[in-house]
Order: structure tokens, then C-alpha cells, then sequence
């Protein structure tokens, strides 16, 4: 999200479009834009897990790559917020 938060569908699969369509009835309920997008591992382990976009989901307001350096200093606060 364009925030850098990230909410997971799919996992181990592809989505399906109905998945995909839930997300963004959901996104669009709460005033949320972002991307679909993949990960190439857990956000959960050390360090910077590659992120790749697929496709828009209602008009993302800030670019792509800042909302991945969003979800990077997110992560980096998170981790070091854990003491």
C-alpha cells in the first residue's frame, strides 16, 4: 500500500481474480490505494525481500518505488522497535 504496509493473498498460489477483486472492494471501502505485487520471500526475515509490481489497484498516489522504500523503513522501525 502506498503507506508501505502489506496484506498477503494467495499465498503459495496465484490469486484468484475473485481474490483480487475482494482486495480491492476492500481497499476501496477503507480509502486505501496500492499494488499487487510480488514477493520473493517472507517480509518477515532479515533483510530486503524484492518486491515486484504486477498492476495498480485504485490509483496509487505515489510511485511504486516509494512505497517500497516506505514498507523498507517500516520494516527497519519494526525490527528495531523489537529491542
Amino acid at each position: 500500500m502506498e503507506d508501505g504496509h502489506i496484506n498477503t493473498i494467495g499465498r503459495h498460489t496465484e490469486p484468484s481474480q475473485a481474490e483480487i477483486d475482494r482486495v480491492g472492494s476492500a481497499m476501496e471501502a477503507v480509502g486505501v490505494r496500492g499494488w499487487l505485487a510480488i514477493i520473493d520471500r517472507s517480509a518477515y526475515v532479515a533483510g530486503q525481500p524484492k518486491i515486484t509490481m504486477v498492476m495498480e489497484m485504485r490509483e496509487p498516489k505515489v510511485s511504486f518505488q516509494e512505497a517500497v522504500a516506505r514498507f523498507a523503513a517500516a520494516k527497519v522501525s519494526d525490527s528495531s522497535n523489537k529491542g
